[in-house]
């Protein structure tokens, strides 16, 4: 089939001299409209065909010269040759036949040749009767029809769709079958992938790595970024590499000082990736490197770790708001990390990063070890912390000791060694109190006379709240009287008296009284108190022997008249036994 003969610039068939066509005319023309089409969708179906047989043909050749010609791969620019040829080849192609049977229309008389080639009984019938329809004066008009009558008879006799040789695209089929079925042979058998390849070749300018007998896979880091000093882990699973061969990783540094050193690469125990530090001098990396790994017939795209400086924080100032009751004023100390204050204070901490800060907590340390997320604002950061202290048993203890700020950048960077800064929580010290007279710890009071009770207190920092002298007899309480009548708190240390009467609170001879001096700070929430040791005193009998005691009241004389005889410290020594 001549494609070049097939195409005409007529779109219609020649034009019927004199009166209208007749039913013949029109069959006929309808007929050969079909077979046009036929012949125009074989054509087309043929040039398609053969350019996928040539361009499968090519692919395979070009992947086999990339896989064995050249070690490690086609050079890219042979890559964009072969790519240029096959696109200029195909598009020559495709316009030399493809195009034209896009712009133009099949000619009449080849499609009325094809008719009658697929039929040879024809004998030029429809040939004939075409060179006549369009002038076929000096005919017969008898002669005419009876020529329509037998073209219509004879391609009556032939389908449209059997009138077009096809044998051609059944053998560019039976090509394509057998080069597709040599590139799925090769993929299977060939140790070296074809598809990256035809991929090479489609798309030179991608970074698709040479098919290897040996396979580079999942290296890590790859691109990345390390803190300057540091060692780098790398690691890749490798395939396909023989005993006797050896994998390492190559590097350069960018200033060229180091080029194509070899680190050799292992397995370890029980691991399945051959891996490697990155250098090998343990002083780590001091500026940025470019790394490959090779194993056997394989090279790894080239790929390049960024060395950067390990970001640090610095405290720039804390500041301190004291509880109320102290009475201090808030202060700022600044460029000091270490902390140090009473009990109950907030403490903010504001500090400033050496690089952008994506998240960041401070590590508390302590009898309570916790972490306290930070806020920060690019490479500014603030927390607040409440120092607190702990009963435990009977110590009161720091909640913290010391703390840390640790932050990370967006690209993950950390702060190594981060300082550790003190702190101090200063107790708030219980108050002092004493009891100045009288100078025992048990004294003997006349039923009808009077004991003087001298009490001194003062608070250790900060303020007095409430001085009390508390007594008990018989288990309930006797006395709960304040010893300070001024305003409180109290600013100054307190010495006051009180004078204790028994006939005041109905006491008898043998009556024994029990009193204490308590002392409170202004310490909020919760005061500290101190109280004194127990003193003793014991009502005798009266001074004045005319004072009546009924004996109901009294039933235990002979008792009483012991504890008279008894010294003070007598009767302590024998409640202590």
């Amino acid at each position: 089939m001549t494609t070049g003969s097939s195409t005409s610039a007529t779109p219609q068939a020649p034009p019927v001299q004199g009166s209208a066509p007749s039913e013949y005319d029109q069959y006929i023309c309808g007929q050969l409209r079909k077979t046009q089409n036929y012949v125009r969708l074989v054509d087309v179906t043929e040039a398609l065909l053969t350019i996928l047989v040539a361009a499968l043909a090519y692919l395979l050749f070009v992947s086999v010269l990339d896989h064995w010609l050249f070690s490690g791969g086609l050079p890219t620019w042979v890559r964009y040759l072969a790519w240029i040829g096959l696109l200029v080849s195909s598009l020559a192609y495709a316009v030399r036949t493809v195009l034209p049977h896009l712009l133009y229309r099949v000619s009449w008389l080849y499609a009325a040749d094809a008719v009658e080639r697929a039929e040879p009984s024809l004998k030029n019938s429809l040939l004939n009767f075409l060179m006549l329809r369009g002038d076929h004066r000096g005919v017969p008009q008898i002669i005419y029809q009876n020529l329509e009558q037998r073209a219509a008879a004879d391609i009556s006799q032939v389908p449209a769709e059997l009138a077009v040789d096809r044998s051609r695209i059944l053998k560019i089929g039976y090509l394509l079958i057998a080069v597709a079925l040599a590139c799925a042979v090769y993929k299977v058998l060939s140790p070296k992938d074809l598809l990256p390849s035809v991929g090479r070749v489609l798309a030179p300018w991608s970074d698709i790595p040479p098919q290897t007998r040996v396979k580079i896979l999942n290296v890590q880091p790859g691109h990345a970024e390390a803190l300057l000093l540091s060692q780098v882990p790398v690691q890749a699973e490798i395939r396909g590499l023989d005993d006797h061969e050896t994998a390492q990783l190559v590097y350069s540094t960018t200033d060229q000082q180091a080029v194509d050193v070899a680190v050799p690469m292992y397995i370890r125990d029980g691991q399945r990736y051959h891996s490697c530090s990155l250098p090998e001098d343990p002083s780590g990396l001091s500026q940025d490197v470019e790394y490959r790994i090779e194993a056997g017939d394989c090279r790894s795209q080239t790929y390049r770790i960024r060395v950067v400086i390990a970001p640090t924080i610095h405290v720039k100032k804390v500041e301190y708001a004291y509880p109320p009751y102290t009475g201090l004023d808030p202060r700022t100390v600044e460029g000091v990390g270490d902390i140090k204050a009473i009990e109950g204070t907030l403490v903010v901490i504001h500090a400033e990063a050496s690089h952008q800060i994506a998240s960041g907590y401070v590590q508390l340390e302590g009898i309570r070890s916790q972490t306290i997320p930070l806020k920060f604002t690019g490479k500014t950061a603030r927390c607040q912390l409440p120092l607190q202290r702990k009963l435990v048993g009977s110590e009161s203890l720091p909640l913290w000791t010391n703390y840390r700020l640790n932050i990370t950048t967006p690209q993950g960077a950390e702060n190594e060694n981060p300082i550790r800064h003190r702190i101090q929580i200063i107790p708030d010290l219980p108050p002092l109190v004493e009891i100045m007279k009288p100078g025992q710890a048990s004294v003997s009071v006349p039923a009808d006379g009077h004991l003087d009770v001298e009490v001194r207190a003062r608070d250790q920092d900060y303020q007095l709240s409430d001085v009390r002298l508390v007594g008990e007899y018989q288990q309930g309480t006797l006395l709960d009287e304040p010893l300070a009548n001024e305003q409180r708190p109290f600013a100054e240390p307190v010495r006051t008296s009180f004078r204790f009467e028994p006939q005041k609170y109905d006491l008898q001879p043998g009556d024994v009284v029990r009193y204490a001096a308590v002392a409170a700070d202004n310490k909020t929430p919760t005061a500290n108190q101190a109280v004194t040791a127990d003193y003793e005193i014991i009502i005798t009998e009266p001074e004045n022997r005319s004072a009546e005691f009924p004996p109901a009241d009294r039933p235990q004389d002979e008792r009483q008249d012991e504890r008279q005889d008894q010294p003070p410290g007598g009767a302590q020594g024998d409640d202590g036994q």
